[in-house]
């Protein structure tokens, strides 16, 4: 468990990484074909991500810190991560700080863990 534990962190820390660089080929190895991200803008799919990091069409994150991470094991080959996410960006201009509890579903696809789902529910009024 505590394997899969880092294992999953240490992914989920590599995917901010990536997403502070816009990364588009991270994403397009890290992600299952189908994969699917739920937030407060609504759904997004494999493809449409990799397209706004590939054109940069996103809100430009800065920084991004993970508290409290919980994994729970639901197969050999599943799990989910939940952690509060706490995202500093650029938005016209101005800098701006939101936090998001998120939780990842990740699977483990030819002895790789891949992302396969993402749910943000963003913490009203707090950072």
């Amino acid at each position: 468990m505590a394997d899969i534990k880092k294992t999953l962190i240490d992914l989920a820390r590599k995917a901010w990484d990536a997403n502070i660089r816009e990364d588009a080929a991270f994403y397009r190895d890290f992600l299952i074909d189908e994969a699917v991200g739920v937030n407060n803008f609504g759904l997004t799919d494999k493809a449409s991500l990799v397209k706004q990091m590939q054109y940069h069409t996103g809100v430009p994150f800065t920084e991004v810190t993970m508290e409290d991470p919980r994994v729970v094991v639901l197969s050999p080959e599943s799990a989910l991560l939940i952690y509060r996410a706490t995202v500093h960006a650029t938005k016209d201009g101005k800098n701006i700080v939101f936090s998001d509890y998120v939780t990842t579903a990740f699977v483990k696809r030819d002895e790789k863990w891949k992302g396969a789902f993402q749910q943000h529910t963003r913490l009203q009024g707090k950072p």
